[in-house]
């Protein structure tokens, strides 16, 4: 497997700490993968995204050891508009990313320091938009003035503009109720199915991404203590580690009537584990 982003032995102090933040991280993720890192607050895991985005350590202080290579090219030569254009980044905090007064300038900003012409941006900031499920009339508005659900969807629109290879998202579903949370899940897996993304997400809700997602990994004290396709990664979790996991309703039920139920206790897809349940509830098996 090609690796989009790759971390070998991987580890990572800030300025003026003297602890690591990050220790000897190993991670190769694929292309057109769809990988959720999740984790307890103060795990490491924002500082992860930013390592895979390409953040660190170029807009951030500190000591790295160990090997980061993101679309081929090794973190010290990330300045390049070649890599810049292919990867993308979406803040937990839509609001911090903004530096314009309209949407449509927004979206278009990134482009525009890329050198894409006038013509080609008014296409992809129509493009853009229209991917993340939102109207057009919202492009003279201000971002600062929309929802909390409409402003990470602007965020993503900012992100997915260059049409990059991979976009990192740091916990996209923050201040979202479910219906506003699925909308943006849809989006996302929308980006990847559909441009061949490479998708990373950092988030503590796992239910509403399950149906999409390749692996699961789980931070814990600044290193990957679990990666895994998500029957494999619930099979393997440690009961130590759940109080750190929002294990699924879904797997918790499918746990709880196995063994009352003399069940198989298969590794699942999300899918196949919801068909089983029902046809059980409806009293097929």
């Amino acid at each position: 497997m090609s690796c989009v982003a790759s971390l070998e032995n991987l580890w990572w102090s800030y300025e003026n700490s003297s602890e690591w933040v990050l220790k000897n991280v190993n991670l190769c993720v694929g292309e057109g993968e769809f990988l959720l890192i999740t984790g307890p607050t103060g795990a490491g895991k924002t500082t992860l995204a930013r390592v895979l985005c390409g953040l660190i350590p170029g807009s951030y202080r500190g000591v790295l050891k160990g090997r980061v290579s993101i679309l081929g090219s090794e973190v010290t030569s990330l300045k390049s508009l070649r890599v810049l254009s292919n990867v993308g980044f979406v803040s937990s905090d839509p609001e911090m990313q903004f530096l314009t007064t309209r949407v449509e300038d927004e979206v278009a900003l990134r482009l525009r320091f890329l050198g894409v012409d006038s013509e080609e941006i008014r296409e992809r900031v129509s493009w853009a938009i229209k991917q993340v499920g939102l109207s057009e009339s919202i492009l003279d508005k201000s971002p600062y003035e929309l929802s909390s659900g409409q402003k990470q969807r602007v965020a993503i629109a900012v992100a997915i503009a260059t049409k990059p290879r991979l976009i990192v998202f740091d916990e996209p579903l923050s201040n979202l109720d479910w219906a506003g949370a699925e909308g943006v899940v849809r989006s996302i897996e929308l980006l990847r199915r559909d441009n061949k993304a490479t998708i990373i997400v950092v988030e503590h809700r796992i239910d509403v991404f399950m149906p999409y997602l390749s692996r699961i990994a789980l931070m814990y004290g600044g290193e990957l203590v679990l990666v895994g396709d998500p029957p494999n990664f619930f099979a393997r979790l440690p009961r130590g580690l759940e109080n750190y996991v929002r294990v699924p309703e879904l797997v918790r039920i499918w746990r709880y009537i196995t063994p009352r139920h003399s069940l198989r206790n298969e590794n699942l897809s999300h899918e196949s584990l919801r068909t089983y349940l029902i046809k059980l509830l409806k009293g097929v098996y």
